[in-house]
């Protein structure tokens, strides 16, 4: 097996067995220039209709900077590209502090966190529900929102995260009804029936970027005479 690199041969040594092998060739002269380049691979010996298969499997290539831009610090973050279950090319984090890669760490690095926030939020609501409940003596009705435990409805024993909080937006026949923001609970007077929206906004210091847009959702309610 002959290996070429913009037609120039490398250093590469077979194990000149039938069985597969893995091989491994490193320039430590420097990188590759910008632009396009080619590698090749050519068998060597004429090909033989009734020789055993030989074929090429895979080929990755990794380029690494020089020491000085090396982070040594566990607690740093870097990406390593990969590919997706639908064969697109994305990232993923490497952190020696992280559980994911590291079985014996008790917590997640901040990339993974956010991960974890943005695929579980995405197969549920903030919202768990939106009722109202008549008054027939006052004639009012009270629209009680409930969210997930999250921010300041984080129980006693569970630990809150700084800077979590929740935005709350009524509006009222696609009117804004700002006395109303922020409001889990309030009180429709006689007089203001009409179809009622609640937008939950859920903010935390651990989303830096939310594209898919799951840290949010409304729903509506039709408030009649009571």
């Amino acid at each position: 097996m002959n290996v070429l690199l913009d037609g120039k041969e490398l250093d590469w040594q077979t194990t000149g067995l039938l069985d597969r092998g893995f091989h491994e060739w490193f320039n430590e002269e420097g990188g590759l220039s910008v632009g396009e380049h080619v590698l090749e691979f050519r068998l060597g010996i004429p090909a033989n209709v009734t020789a055993p298969i030989r074929q090429l499997c895979s080929v990755s290539l990794a380029e690494f900077g020089g020491e000085d831009t090396y982070k040594y610090d566990n607690s740093y973050i870097g990406a390593f590209p990969t590919f997706d279950l639908y064969n697109r090319k994305t990232y993923r984090p490497t952190n020696e502090g992280c559980l994911m890669r590291n079985m014996s760490s008790t917590v997640f690095c901040p990339v993974c966190i956010e991960g974890l926030w943005q695929n579980l939020l995405s197969k549920i609501s903030l919202i768990d529900s939106l009722t109202a409940t008549c008054d027939g003596a006052t004639g009012t009705t009270t629209l009680s929102l409930v969210v997930l435990p999250l921010a300041h409805f984080r129980t006693a024993n569970v630990i809150r995260v700084p800077g979590e909080r929740y935005i709350v937006r009524w509006t009222r026949n696609g009117r804004h009804v700002p006395e109303w923001d922020d409001k889990f609970e309030v009180a429709v007077e006689k007089g203001l029936e009409g179809v009622w929206a609640v937008d939950v906004k859920f903010e935390t210091p651990e989303v830096r970027v939310d594209t898919n847009k799951v840290l949010k959702s409304s729903k509506k309610i039709k408030v009649g005479t009571c």
